[in-house]
């Protein structure tokens, strides 16, 4: 009698879905009952969604969708550059992703527009502004900087002719500007020094060794009067503050002291810092503080040690803000008038240009720094002809009489020089408005020559019988302390020193002591101090172990010792994911990850047989094989006759790939799981519905960096998309000032030093601003980067087609088969010509990890099997 073989249970739930990458779903659970449904949505901007539902088979229906990478933030757009003879209103230093700008021409009405892309770049016309078509005929009085001067200077100059200016100091530091034929001055405009004034107040005096002065300060005023006092004797000196900011009195000497130092001298306070009641001499143990002068509140304290020096952490402070300079009278453009005009003005002060045949007006403003800011003064030329002259120029070293600011035509101006020479020259005011006459040059009147105050002596240095003041020509001798070398000053007519320049050996010093010593990583010392002594021992002791290694301070402040390694601590154990549970089994309070020596309970559903598994520090399960019988179901005739379970297609980690994946497989087939990283490749079978075969473990995929964010004041050559571990980039600031270099980390993050650039350096010339050189491409450049995106979107849209005529050959393969994708049902699944099937039972554990919260199982859930391969199709080993 022919029997028939046990019915297959139906199915009551469905495990967990594949989510694709770049995907996310609310709420995923283990199991879900027949009917729920699961809304998967793509992490991109797109709102792009699919629905899969459970049915009664334990198989998910549903159209399966692939989500595109999520579009990363676009770049800002740095200030574009902006060419001759053109505008941008409202310019910013910063462009958001789609902001437009219009660039106008000063000279016509065209217009450009450029617009910020993704890629921190501007897109657009290039702008081409043409060049004025009015060519001036002469120029103008050439802008003078301050503490300069020019000779023979006039409102207007020929095309061609050139102006030396000088600046006003000592210095005979001069340039050309030439008149061009565009109208404007060419050539290198440089800055004067202010000239050095005679000081009204008198300066901290020089103070010689073993000496003290009792409430010092930085400055005195005339006839402020103090007294030095010495050290280790009763004599006492009496300085007085003279008119012309020297010191007269007796020359201060003080014997050298013989005993060991108990006192410290006045420590050294940095420059934009200060000290309260600070004073020359300091007690053993006693304490300074020093403020930084700026608004920071940052200080440090110094305290003086027996040895007679100051211990402590010295730190730099900022220079502070500034007051506003005062701004000298603005420069008035020809056929323009400013009431109440002065010589100089405060910060903040305003003035009203108007023009002399127009109504127009121009308010300017002064600044911090003292320059004028606003708009640019410019009069149409007045119809009828002069009537008057302004006020003529005045060369250094001259006067006149009744200088008045207008002058009616035909009046004369005599010029006298300043010197005893009683050379003098006369100007006449001329029909054009312009004066006429021969300009002469003034000799500066000799002075008398200055005194000279007590020179600077350098470190380690002395000077026999010093004075406070030297008369011109007087001569003094300085000998070094530590050797028989001497060098000869002498007081010039400036007040000023010349002769070598002192430099003296630096004495023998007592042992210097050591820093705190370098250890290695995982290695610890006790009682750690910032200095030692010479001769002091320091014991290194490993974190992992009990190897310690001695260093010893030397005379020279350099530690010596032998060579310190110690090994890395051993890390804590792995945690063990959720093992596998085999069919017809289950496991009381489950969870997604277990501690290291936590035990699992593994009862069959069939009968009382149990299996105990322990968490290893590997991150392992240890325990016996797991097998449950299935359970027993009544007989029912079958109304086909039997037939294998189809598998579909199995869950693989995420760094692994299958070779020519199908929704579905035959019983037999087979299959190569070939890992990403690695030649690493597992052999698994379909048997009945279920994979058999090995353990899928692939090692993780070495991390990456992506591109470097830098600051704007900074660029970086040869951009890469991805930067492999070890990598180094250079950063460079963009007016080459400095440069930083980075590294590429096994964490996929950037380390090396901050980027600290300029933000307001003028560019050279003193022109206007200009961007990095990487903003502005040519049109060489700029040509061959559309070909190369342009040859990348057909590529892509190649490929698309590609991939929709394997798609079209796929559906029109299936159905010759006699499988219908759209009438698929439970029957069909069965049929040998029919479905591979639909998607896999995932085992418990697994799906949490497709989402990404959840490492994978390490346990093998996939078991081997001996028999021998019943497939129509085999698939070759990967080489």
């Amino acid at each position: 009698m022919q029997t028939c073989p046990p019915p297959v249970s139906a199915p009551t739930r469905c495990t967990s879905p594949y989510i694709p990458k770049y995907a996310s779903a609310e709420n995923v659970r283990l199991v879900y009952s027949i009917g729920e449904s699961v809304t998967i949505t793509c992490d991109s901007g797109t709102d792009r969604s699919f629905t899969l539902q459970c049915k009664a088979d334990g198989f998910w229906t549903g159209g399966f969708h692939s989500c595109p990478p999520p579009l990363e933030a676009p770049d800002k757009c740095s200030a574009p550059y902006v060419s001759r003879y053109a505008t941008i209103i409202n310019m910013q230093l910063n462009y958001d992703y789609g902001d437009s700008i219009t660039v106008t021409c000063d000279n016509s009405s065209a217009r450009f527009y450029l617009q910020c892309d993704a890629k921190g770049r501007w897109r657009g016309q290039d702008v081409s502004c043409p060049v004025p078509t009015l060519a001036p005929t002469r120029c103008t009085s050439p802008y003078i900087p301050k503490y300069a001067s020019a000779e023979n200077v006039r409102l207007a100059y020929s095309i061609g002719e050139s102006v030396t200016i000088t600046c006003d100091s000592n210095t005979d530091r001069s340039f050309t500007l030439q008149c061009d034929s565009d109208g404007f001055w060419t050539g290198s405009v440089s800055t004067c020094s202010p000239p050095v004034e005679v000081p009204d107040k008198c300066s901290a005096p020089y103070v010689p060794r073993y000496a003290s002065i009792q409430g010092l300060q930085l400055n005195y005023d005339y006839g402020d009067s103090i007294t030095v006092t010495c050290d280790n004797s009763s004599d006492r000196f009496n300085l007085q503050c003279d008119t012309k900011g020297r010191w007269n009195g007796h020359v201060v000497s003080c014997p050298v002291p013989t005993p060991a130092p108990i006192r410290c001298t006045s420590p050294y306070i940095p420059k934009y810092a200060s000290a309260e009641n600070i004073r020359f001499v300091y007690s053993l143990g006693e304490s300074v503080t020093i403020t930084c002068d700026s608004n920071t509140d940052r200080s440090f304290t110094l305290q003086c040690n027996p040895d007679g020096f100051w211990t402590g952490s010295v730190l730099s402070c900022t220079q502070p803000i500034e007051a506003p300079e005062n701004c000298s009278a603005p420069y008035v453009s020809r056929y323009a008038t400013i009431q109440n005009l002065q010589l100089n003005y405060d910060y903040g002060a305003s003035i009203t240009v108007t023009c002399d045949s127009s109504t127009a007006q121009f308010n300017l403003r002064c600044d911090t720094k003292g320059r004028w800011r606003g708009q640019e003064v410019s009069c149409p030329v007045p119809i009828p002809a002069p009537t008057r002259c302004t006020s003529p120029y005045i060369p250094k070293y001259a006067s006149a009489e009744n200088i008045r600011l207008a002058y009616i035509i035909g009046e004369s101006v005599t010029i006298t020089c300043d010197s005893n020479t009683d050379r003098s020259f006369t100007l006449q005011c001329d029909s054009d408005g312009f004066w006429t006459g021969s300009v002469s040059t003034c000799s500066p009147p000799i002075e008398v020559p200055e005194k000279c105050s007590a020179p600077y002596v350098s470190r380690y240095a002395t000077i026999q019988n010093l004075q406070l003041n030297y008369d011109y020509d007087d001569s003094i001798t300085v000998t070094c302390d530590s050797s028989t070398a001497q060098f000869t000053l002498r007081c010039r007519t400036k007040g000023q020193w010349t002769g070598q320049v002192v430099s003296c050996p630096r004495p023998p010093q007592s042992p210097s002591q050591c820093s705190a010593p370098v250890i290695p990583r995982h290695s610890t010392i006790a009682f750690y101090r910032i200095t030692y002594n010479p001769g002091d021992d320091v014991i290194v002791t490993c974190d992992a172990s009990n190897d310690r290694f001695t260093l010893h301070c030397n005379n020279s402040g350099i530690w010596s010792g032998p060579e310190m390694s110690c090994q890395e601590p051993a890390k804590p154990p792995t945690l063990c994911s959720a093992p596998y549970i085999p069919r017809y089994s289950s496991i009381e309070s489950h969870h997604l990850n277990y501690n290291y020596d936590d035990t699992v309970t593994v009862t069959c559903d069939t009968n009382n047989d149990q299996f105990t598994m322990r968490c290893q520090a590997s991150g392992l399960w240890d325990g016996p094989d797991i097998s449950c019988a299935a359970p027993t179901l009544p007989v029912i005739p079958a109304p086909f006759p039997p037939s294998h379970a189809s598998c579909s297609a199995p869950a693989v980690p995420i760094d692994s790939t299958i070779q020519n994946l199908r929704l579905s497989y035959k019983d037999g087939d087979r299959m190569n799981v070939t890992c990403n990283v690695g030649s690493d490749w597992f052999d698994v079978s379909c048997d009945d519905g279920i994979w058999i075969g090995q353990n899928i473990v692939c090692p993780d995929p070495p991390k990456e960096c992506n591109p470097p964010i830098i600051p704007v004041v900074s660029f970086m050559e040869n951009v890469k998309p991805r930067y492999k571990i070890g990598d180094q980039v250079n950063i460079t600031c963009n007016d080459d000032s400095d440069w930083f270099a980075w590294e590429c980390h096994t964490d996929g993050l950037w380390r090396g030093n901050s980027v600290q650039c300029s933000t307001d350096c003028p560019p050279p010339g003193g022109g206007k601003p200009t961007f990095p050189e990487r903003i502005a491409y040519s049109k060489s450049e700029q040509r061959g980067r559309d070909y190369f995106i342009t040859g990348l979107l057909v590529t892509a849209v190649i490929l698309f087609i590609l991939v929709l005529m394997c798609m079209a050959a796929f559906v029109i393969f299936t159905r010759n088969r006699g499988y219908d994708l759209a009438t698929s049902s439970k029957d069909t699944l069965q049929d040998e010509k029919g479905s591979r099937g639909p998607l896999p039972d995932v085992p418990d554990g697994y799906a949490n990890y497709i989402g990404g919260d959840q490492s994978l199982y390490v346990e093998p859930y996939l078991k081997q099997n001996e028999d021998p391969i019943r497939s129509y199709e085999v698939y070759e080993k990967p080489t």
